[in-house]
């Protein structure tokens, strides 16, 4: 097979052009800033009961929103939030948002700016919320264990 052959093959394999887009814009990508814009914590006394054992934990992350400027700068909104309950009752909720915000890109479309939020940059936010829920825990005298480390699978 020559190298002509090769790379026509590769050029009508959607997904391995989609891969190799996704790879080129991680390796160029360079994180700019990321900031918390908003947090929301509560504890129910009222609800709390003294077996932790019961507790249930729900968490989850999500892209809220991403932009794309100049087809060379992502910016994405990432909201976290965790919730714990007892039964049917809610004895604890905490939910924050982060901006975060990467340059660099040579050329970057929605279908990439996309999978980089959800891949990239989404997980990078994750530590400073699990950091933040800590402290709010401590604060609040809760006692709730550390949020789990997650490992995220990236879906190309």
């Amino acid at each position: 097979m020559t190298e002509s052959s090769k790379k026509s093959e590769t050029s009508d394999d959607p997904a391995l052009e989609r891969r190799q887009k996704y790879n080129r814009a991680v390796r160029e990508a360079r994180l700019v800033t990321i900031v918390l814009t908003s947090v929301k914590f509560e504890v129910k006394r009222k609800t709390m009961t003294t077996e932790q054992t019961k507790r249930q934990f729900i968490y989850g992350g999500e892209v809220k929103q991403f932009a794309i400027l100049q087809e060379k700068v992502l910016g994405a909104s990432i909201k976290w939030t965790v919730t714990i309950k007892s039964d049917r009752k809610t004895l604890s909720f905490c939910s924050a948002t982060y901006d975060i915000i990467y340059d660099r890109f040579s050329s970057l479309d929605d279908e990439i700016g996309e999978l980089f939020a959800e891949n990239v940059a989404q997980p990078a936010t994750y530590a400073y919320f699990r950091a933040l829920y800590a402290n709010l825990d401590w604060s609040a005298d809760f006692h709730s264990p550390p949020l789990p480390v997650i490992k995220f699978h990236p879906k190309i």
